[in-house]
């Protein structure tokens, strides 16, 4: 009666996010593209900017082979979410994208990335998003460990 599929892929990237946390990242990665594949079938893209990054956090989490698909994944949210105008999900998307460029040697370019988008917000600084990439961009700031 509510019309089909409404808020699922909502509902999948919450489950697809509890998959990852648990380890069950073969379950997670079909939870969220089932997710995607709804979202091509309804037309709801209101969820599609974060099953693609939370596709991202489950292939990173799964495996250290999977960096790149995990940064496509990361690149494609970014690039969603700036299409729809979604300074929130772009945030996410941008911070997903940081910490990959801050483990593969590219916090510079992690630095410029996040400190375009937090410079976007007026307002909210309070909220847990922003802070969490307040630390992310004083991490980014911190020189390298050196390896001795």
């Amino acid at each position: 009666a509510t019309g089909h599929g409404l808020a699922l892929p909502y509902y999948l990237s919450i489950l697809g996010y509890v998959h990852t946390r648990m380890g069950r990242f073969q379950e997670a990665l079909d939870t969220l593209d089932e997710g995607l594949r709804t979202v091509e079938a309804n037309d709801d893209r209101f969820q599609e900017v974060e099953l693609h990054r939370l596709k991202g956090e489950a292939l990173l989490a799964s495996s250290a082979d999977t960096t790149v698909e995990a940064e496509a994944c990361f690149n494609q949210a970014l690039a969603i979410a700036r299409r729809q105008h979604s300074k929130a999900w772009e945030l996410r998307a941008a911070m997903s994208l940081a910490r990959v460029w801050q483990r593969t040697g590219r916090a510079g370019d992690a630095r410029t990335l996040l400190g375009y988008v937090y410079s976007s917000f007026t307002e909210g600084h309070h909220l847990p998003d922003l802070t969490e990439a307040t630390a992310l961009i004083a991490a980014l700031r911190e020189p390298p460990p050196v390896l001795t």
